[in-house]
């Protein structure tokens, strides 16, 4: 079982056109963890609306706990949930702004024994799709910083 985990914080209006796209990838093996991290919206209302055409369970935080947070506890949740040594979790925001039918290509490499597999808007081909101005030079600033710091190759 594939697990596609999605840290939300007030993605009431997001993720149906999320859902709709996952929806229309026929994943059958895809189990999608939504993590509410105290949202002041109606995320956990909206998500609900989509239990019965997607494979979907909702973590609920009682408080904004942070992003990281919200993923530590989609992990941990996720991990009772994988069985294989060849199955996933990807991670990916819950604000539309990731393109899920990467997920195939991404689980044929895992199927194929690559171990991690990222998706970069920094790499080839890569764009950034619906950031707002200020969000992308936060997001190039924090790239420029972590690749200074961490010497990874091939990684951005």
């Amino acid at each position: 079982m594939n697990v596609l985990l999605l840290p939300c914080y007030n993605e009431e209006k997001a993720l149906p056109l999320l859902f709709e796209k996952i929806l229309h990838l026929n994943l059958s093996d895809l189990s999608i963890i939504v993590v509410d991290d105290g949202s002041a919206d109606g995320t956990v209302q909206t998500a609900r609306k989509w239990l019965n055409s997607l494979n979907l369970e909702i973590l609920q935080h009682p408080m904004n706990m942070g992003l990281g947070e919200a993923i530590s506890t989609g992990l941990k949740y996720s991990m009772e949930i994988v069985t294989g040594a060849k199955d996933a979790i990807i991670i990916m925001d819950a604000d539309n702004t990731h393109d899920p039918s990467l997920m195939t290509e991404m689980i044929r490499q895992v199927d194929q024994g690559t171990d991690v597999v990222i998706a970069s808007r920094y790499c080839t081909g890569g764009e950034e799709i619906g950031l707002m101005p200020h969000r992308k030079l936060l997001s190039r600033g924090a790239s420029w910083l972590l690749t200074s710091v961490f010497h990874i190759p091939n990684v951005k």
